[in-house]
């Protein structure tokens, strides 16, 4: 079986949506529930969206997404206060934040997370880049270093309402 990965924006994460979110319902470790479609609606809609689809048998197994951040976001303001000085910049406004890569657990072990985060990444250009993974996922972790990514400090990042450690990763 041959699985076509593919870059699109925003046009191509909505004609994906109704996979994406399954994909992500089935996922134990979906902290966002059942706020995660108003969210994924929100990160579609954001200047600069990125989307790859990983395709196999017109189903799709895998996606990875992301986009530039701004002043405003969230995620970054929730980061920056955590971050050491020197590691401040990579969550710098117009920095490039992947946002999600997430491949289907039959598909996993077969390199198509990687080749999902490099077409998302190549596409983004210039950095910095930046992404977070659960502190807990060494496959991912593993992945995002053999690709170049290094941790920031401090290790263990929290956000806001949850107790769940985060690594905040960066590609410089």
């Amino acid at each position: 079986m041959t699985t076509r990965v593919a870059l699109g924006g925003a046009a191509a994460a909505r004609r994906h949506r109704a996979a994406v979110l399954a994909l992500l319902a089935a996922d134990p470790h979906d902290a966002w529930g059942s706020e995660r479609p108003a969210i994924y609606d929100r990160h579609c809609a954001r200047a600069g969206f990125l989307f790859a689809s990983a395709i196999r048998d017109g189903e799709l197994v895998g996606f990875c997404y992301g986009y530039r951040l701004t002043e405003e976001d969230w995620w970054r303001n929730q980061l920056l206060w955590q971050l050491s000085p020197a590691d401040q910049p990579v969550v710098a406004a117009g920095a490039f934040s992947v946002v999600e890569l997430h491949v289907a657990e039959a598909a996993r072990r077969r390199g198509l997370g990687r080749r999902l985060l490099r077409r998302v990444v190549a596409a983004a250009g210039a950095g910095p880049l930046t992404l977070t993974v659960r502190s807990d996922n060494a496959p991912a972790i593993a992945l995002y270093r053999s690709e170049g990514w290094r941790t920031t400090e401090p290790e263990g990042i929290t956000f806001a309402g949850s107790a769940i450690a985060y690594d905040l990763m960066a590609l410089d």
